[in-house]
């Protein structure tokens, strides 16, 4: 959707979610920033509070989308299964709620196919990058978000209690330009400050290698984008790699450097699992990393055992449509 922004006030975009974790991309021509919430809009906010089903448009779709038609032709509810129209068919159960069904259809298609992507080609470099931001850009927004030191200190501490408390007199060196001197500091900074990674690139050090697999445990509050470093001892071939985050995995082809990045949605996540071939190993962190190849699209189901609950969910939202009282207009 495409909406003109008032100069000076800003705008609220309240739109409705049925699905876990659903992907929202925004992008602003020009400068400003956009934060994320939910919750019903309060009246009188003082700002245009603009409703998403008003100004939404649904592309024309050409063709049935990839996983939907690997998805017909194996495990899509039988009523379906042996119908070569069957999402016609779908449409005159549903009506105009077609559109409900295909997103929950397509979600539920898409969780359970995986697709490869191929990042060997990407950028690749083995110089540092900035660990924080630095300086008087915490302090700003810091002061933005309305918080005092002692706020942004208490709120830090609170976000670990096995790591080293964060004081007042930690946040005020940093904010001045000092290296910070407690575990984790600008990475619980970020979480508190809603800066979602863009403050930090910080690496993590929990990694363990276990045959060919290798664990990554990112901070417990982390929620937010990860990175991933591939690097290769030898020989620079390109490979296969696979991330896996229960239930689910993505397959890659990398090389020797390359950095790809993708999101940790909730801090009851497991640890990262990176399948490598011999010869590779990893190196990780939290925020956003420059060269990252963004890879957060394309993510399957590690079985439809492991994913059933997440499959469920979909099919339930399906049934809902079908049982709802048929629209006419």
């Amino acid at each position: 959707m495409d909406y003109e922004i008032p100069a000076g006030t800003g705008m609220f975009l309240q739109a409705y979610a049925f699905a876990s974790n659903p992907a929202v991309h925004v992008r602003i021509d020009g400068g400003g920033w956009v934060d994320f919430g939910y919750g019903i809009m309060p009246t009188g906010i003082g700002a245009p509070v603009v409703d998403a089903v008003d100004v939404a448009v649904v592309g024309p779709r050409g063709e049935l989308d990839q996983a939907l038609v690997v998805a017909s032709k194996s495990w899509l509810p039988h009523r379906f299964r042996s119908e070569t129209g069957w999402f016609s068919n779908l449409k005159k159960h549903l009506g105009h709620r077609v559109e409900v069904a295909r997103n929950a259809l397509s979600a539920a298609a898409k969780a359970l196919v995986s697709t490869k992507s191929d990042v060997s080609s990407s950028p690749a470099s083995l110089d540092e990058v900035p660990r924080h931001w630095g300086g008087e850009q915490y302090q700003r927004l810091r002061n933005a978000r309305g918080l005092s030191l002692l706020d942004t200190a208490e709120l830090a501490s609170d976000l670990d209690s096995s790591l080293p408390p964060v004081t007042k007199d930690h946040i005020h060196r940093l904010e001045r330009g000092a290296t910070p001197r407690v575990p984790q500091l600008v990475e619980r900074l970020d979480a508190v400050l809603g800066a979602d990674g863009r403050t930090c690139t910080a690496e993590v050090t929990d990694i363990q290698s276990a045959g060919r697999f290798t664990e990554v445990t990112f901070p417990t509050y982390w929620v937010g984008p990860v990175w991933v470093q591939f690097l290769r001892a030898g020989q620079a071939e390109n490979d296969s790699a696979t991330l896996l985050w229960s239930p689910w995995h993505k397959r890659l082809t990398i090389s020797d450097g390359v950095v790809v990045t993708t999101r940790r949605s909730e801090p009851s996540m497991p640890p990262l699992r990176v399948e490598l071939a011999s010869g590779w190993r990893v190196h990780a962190g939290v925020g956003v990393h420059p060269r990252a190849v963004d890879v957060n699209e394309g993510w399957g189901l590690i079985s439809r055992e492991v994913g059933f609950p997440v499959l469920s969910y979909y099919f339930s939202v399906v049934e809902q449509a079908m049982r709802a009282p048929r629209r006419d207009s």
